[in-house]
């Protein structure tokens, strides 16, 4: 007889992934799996065969747990042949893993009674998990499935709206990203990515290193402690060491943040996050409310937390400029996600204000001389130089 709930480590798996399987084990296995840390201790793993460090991760798996069961998931790959390891199609049916977990000798899920789920868990019948990527069926009505509604205020805050026409109000939905981690983040990441070399920066005593390369920032510290950090001020300069490759070297690692476990976040994913808690439904203070916004490309959401109504504010603004109170008020949402979508977008370089609609679609049509221009000149000089009549001259005199 099994010992409930069941220990499940996880490799490879991002964020999105990870909350899809937790809806799933909490809304059709009545909580008889859990997440573990410890591989060793785990009693059977989900792995993301389709991430490029996983087999790596794999095999150190297996040599420290030879004895647990391995669900693999792929898009294609699904040949693999590892023992004690099944391999299962992206994108997943829940039925066709809740039969894949019995097989295990996992007592009969299919005689577990399945409670009925709340509106705040529920799960579509055509669940489908894509590279982190859960599709809804109306992806845009739904994807608050995927953030627990305390989750969403950290993300989009709990603003009313503003008559932007009022300063005042105005004021009180600004913020100052170059005083805030946010600010110092992207500075920094813009200086690593121009030299090419691997960066640590330190913020309020915290490590975070940028890797240009991989795209890629390593953290020693979880997202508990990193939420607060996105909401520190500070005036000071940004404060960074180029580390180059040298970091990649084990002892140079150890010797940059030492006995700590890194975490691995993927930059643009890390920015729109810290973007989002730093903003929590607010504008950068040189945001011009009466001015469209542009979208020149649209965000990856198989990699970034896609908030409510991120994808509506997408498809509206990808087709053209808007000011953010009219996407608002076109779609019927609260200006705070209108203003967090802008300020994430922002963040990562792909959004911005701009005077005029066709100032960021249309180059400036060159104004050739004209081949009248000559003899304009002519003119022009021929008139200057001419002498008044005198006041006798014009009186007839």
């Amino acid at each position: 007889m099994n010992q409930w709930p069941l220990k499940v480590a996880t490799i490879c798996l991002n964020s999105r992934s990870l909350k899809a399987f937790e809806l799933f084990f909490k809304s059709y296995c009545n909580g008889k799996f859990s997440f573990v840390e410890s591989q060793k201790e785990s009693q059977l793993c989900i792995v993301d065969f389709d991430h490029p460090n996983s087999m790596k991760q794999f095999f150190d798996f297996r040599d420290e747990n030879n004895s647990a069961p391995v669900i693999g998931l792929s898009i294609l790959n699904t040949d693999h042949s590892y023992e004690n390891t099944t391999m299962l199609r992206k994108p997943i049916k829940h039925d066709d893993l809740k039969k894949l977990l019995s097989s295990f000798g996992y007592e009969s899920l299919n005689a577990i009674k399945e409670k009925t789920p709340d509106a705040s868990t529920a799960i579509p019948k055509n669940l489908n998990v894509e590279n982190g990527l859960t599709e809804l069926k109306s992806a845009t009505e739904k994807i608050t499935a995927f953030i627990q509604r305390e989750d969403e205020e950290h993300f989009v805050g709990s603003s009313r709206d503003i008559n932007i026409n009022k300063p005042n109000e105005v004021l009180q939905i600004m913020y100052q990203p170059d005083q805030m981690f946010l600010g110092a983040l992207t500075a920094v990441y813009e200086i690593s990515k121009n030299r090419g070399a691997v960066t640590k920066l330190n913020y309020l005593d915290y490590d975070v290193i940028i890797d240009p390369k991989s795209e890629k920032v390593f953290t020693a510290f979880s997202d508990s402690l990193l939420r607060p950090l996105c909401l520190m001020n500070s005036t000071d300069k940004p404060n960074f060491t180029e580390l180059g490759d040298a970091f990649y070297d084990s002892e140079t690692c150890d010797h940059e943040l030492p006995n700590k476990k890194l975490h691995s976040h993927d930059t643009d994913a890390f920015i729109w996050k810290v973007a989002l808690w730093t903003s929590r439904g607010r504008l950068p203070a040189d945001t011009n409310l009466q001015l469209p916004v542009y979208l020149s490309e649209w965000p990856n959401f198989s990699h970034v937390e896609a908030f409510p109504h991120a994808m509506q504010i997408t498809a509206l603004l990808i087709k053209q400029p808007m000011t953010l109170h009219g996407i608002a008020s076109t779609l019927g949402i609260p200006q705070r996600y209108a203003f967090a979508f802008y300020s994430a977008t922002k963040a990562l370089s792909i959004a911005g204000v701009t005077r005029r609609q066709a100032d960021s679609i249309f180059k400036p049509k060159e104004i050739l001389p004209s081949r009248y221009r000559p003899l304009l000149e002519k003119t022009v000089k021929h008139l200057l130089n001419t002498p008044l009549p005198s006041k006798k001259a014009l009186n007839g005199n």
